[in-house]
């Protein structure tokens, strides 16, 4: 049963006006168990403080794990674009062989038979 402050503040008004004195009781503190209650919640805190560090800890191997695969991941993605690169280069390279080679075999048939014969030995 729940009074408001006003019903409350009523009722002392009520008893105090009826002239009988107020039956107040003492509630006796069981000191040992109060301080049971306060080394009880003091570990509790403590144990919350833990658990919070332990997960940050695993948190935070969490995220540097990530880090780790991402770095590798960059460092794979950055050695494909260099692979890739090189193929490039090579192919383009041996294009550039056979474009000067089929030149020259064109150059070469296009001159008269003569100069070619001119570099024959006679024996």
């Amino acid at each position: 049963m729940a009074f408001t402050r006003e019903e409350l503040m009523q009722k002392y008004a009520e008893i105090l006006v009826s002239g009988v004195e107020p039956v107040v009781t003492a509630q006796s503190v069981n000191h040992e168990v109060e301080k049971a209650r306060f080394e009880h919640d003091v570990k509790m805190k403590q144990m919350e403080m833990e658990m919070c560090k332990a997960e940050l800890v695993v948190e935070k191997e969490k995220m540097v794990t990530e880090q780790e695969r991402l770095e590798i991941e960059r460092a794979k993605l950055q050695q494909e674009k260099e692979l890739k690169s090189i193929e490039i280069k090579v192919k383009e390279k041996a294009e550039q062989d056979i474009v000067k080679q089929l030149k020259r075999y064109g150059e070469a048939l296009s001159q008269p038979s003569e100069l070619l014969n001119c570099h024959h030995i006679s024996l």
